[in-house]
């Protein structure tokens, strides 16, 4: 016998995007600002990894670097002695180890450069370059910057296509005695604070996240498997579905996506045939939230595709865009990316973008191990702004993560994939022996193409895989 209703526990939730909301634009930012802001913000913490790390070892600035070796060229070219100029390296800091500081610079020859683009004497003389989803070539270099300093980072040891401009490490290694650069022996990243323990509660309560429902004019006409996806979902929500008849779901969180607007019907008169579908697209959506919101808490993210803003971090959709929704207490708009507390477990997710942006410059493929990388860097968008257009913040940085979230997930990515991270030891309290914090990552597939929903356990952090069909 099926359910006919849902009775929902209190809901207990705790929304933490304050950070990630822009409450007054200022159109006339640049982005040096907010790179430097990302550096001075992480720079304790990268100072107390480095110094985790590597005990002993005195910790220098760029500018230091580039005074010693300013100071070992002016005397090399008084004398060509070779004894003389050794000895005058004796004094700098060649030869020594030391630990810099600083934010990754990368350059690659196959990222598009609008320069390049308005150059038409080059066009006539090349031929224009196709467009590639990853940019990385063997010919890429790093430097590492601290504000107005650069030096360029070598060593046998350096994955050049494992990173990306904008992160943030120290490097231990020595000046290069032969050339330019720095010559890398270690590295790491900023040393994150640990979260407080999430609290264990007796009941097994289940949060439902979907990602890419891609909703359009034509969804009901010319794609029956998503419409029949749609109505498993709905009675899934609703409760009349026998497949999870023992699991509470409290909260639904659509991880953006919901609406395509380019995938409605076609018309010689384009621009009026794109308002009608963007009109539809938006009513329909309306209507799914207003009859789920009934059953459930819904809290709806932006993504590429939604009406929303197109920087980095998205904005909540406006309200007023579902009238019918909205009137319900039960749906809430949230930012792109979006962390909350539900009954204590921190939750931090976002629509995609920013794992899709380390996919274009570094060798990873994976959205699992990018969220891992993510969480090793201490950012959950480095490739803000060179990659992902991004509001060009000048005082801090909402995407540094100053503390580990329970779960961190990602939607509309290719596959379902869920796995765990274990935050490394010395990264734990003081005390060494405390117990190691293990963090959930979800790779949330889009529902249009794939189907599927995931659901989490907030009492164990179990995931499961949902497949409407």
């Amino acid at each position: 016998m099926t359910k006919t209703s849902i009775t929902l526990p209190e809901r207990d939730v705790i929304y933490k995007n304050d950070p990630f909301l822009i409450k007054k634009y200022d159109c006339n930012l640049q982005y040096f600002p907010y790179y430097r802001a990302r550096l001075n913000q992480m720079k304790r913490s990268l100072i107390l990894s480095a110094k985790y790390r590597w005990p002993g070892v005195a910790i220098y600035t760029l500018s230091d670097l580039a005074d010693s070796k300013a100071e070992a060229d002016k005397f090399s070219q008084d004398s060509n002695d070779e004894l003389l100029e050794q000895d005058c390296r004796h004094g700098t800091l060649f030869g020594k180890d030391v630990v810099v500081c600083g934010m990754l610079l990368k350059r690659m020859s196959k990222q598009p450069n609008i320069l390049k683009e308005l150059d038409d004497e080059r066009k006539l003389i090349e031929p224009l370059e196709e467009s590639c989803k990853n940019y990385c070539s063997p010919n890429d270099t790093l430097f590492l910057q601290d504000g107005d300093e650069s030096i360029e980072l070598k060593g046998d040891d350096l994955p050049i296509n494992q990173l990306c401009t904008g992160v943030c490490l120290v490097a231990k290694g020595q000046l290069n005695p032969n050339g330019s650069g720095f010559i890398v022996e270690d590295y790491c990243f900023a040393l994150i604070q640990n979260s407080v323990d999430r609290p264990l509660t007796n009941k097994d309560y289940y949060m439902l996240i979907i990602s890419g429902l891609n909703l359009n004019s034509n969804t009901f006409l010319n794609d029956q498997k998503l419409s029949q996806s749609l109505n498993l979902l709905f009675d899934l929500v609703t409760g009349h579905s026998d497949s999870i008849m023992d699991k509470t779901i409290v909260n639904l969180i659509l991880a953006g996506n919901s609406i395509d607007l380019n995938g409605g019907s076609k018309s010689e008169d384009l621009l009026s045939q794109s308002e009608i579908d963007s009109n539809d697209a938006v009513k329909m959506l309306d209507r799914f939230l207003a009859n789920v919101g009934k059953y459930m808490f819904v809290d709806i993210m932006p993504g590429s595709l939604d009406i929303s803003t197109g920087l980095y971090p998205q904005q909540p959709i406006h309200p007023c865009l579902f009238p019918k929704a909205f009137r319900l207490s039960t749906i809430r708009s949230v930012t792109n990316p979006h962390r909350a507390q539900y009954f204590g477990v921190d939750f931090l997710g976002t629509s995609g973008e920013n794992i899709n942006s380390i996919c274009s410059c570094t060798s990873w493929n994976e959205s699992i191990e990018i969220m891992r990388n993510l969480l090793q860097w201490g950012h959950l968008a480095p490739a803000c702004p060179d990659l992902l257009h991004s509001y060009p913040f000048s005082q801090h940085d909402p995407l540094v993560i100053d503390q580990y979230p329970d779960v961190l997930f990602a939607g509309n990515q290719p596959e379902f994939s869920c796995a765990t991270f274990d935050v490394p030891k010395y990264e734990q309290a003081a005390d060494c022996e405390a117990k190691t914090k293990t963090i959930r990552l979800i790779s949330v597939p889009s529902f249009r193409e794939k189907h599927i929903g995931v659901i989490v356990n907030i009492r164990t952090l179990e995931c499961e895989m949902l497949a409407f069909n």
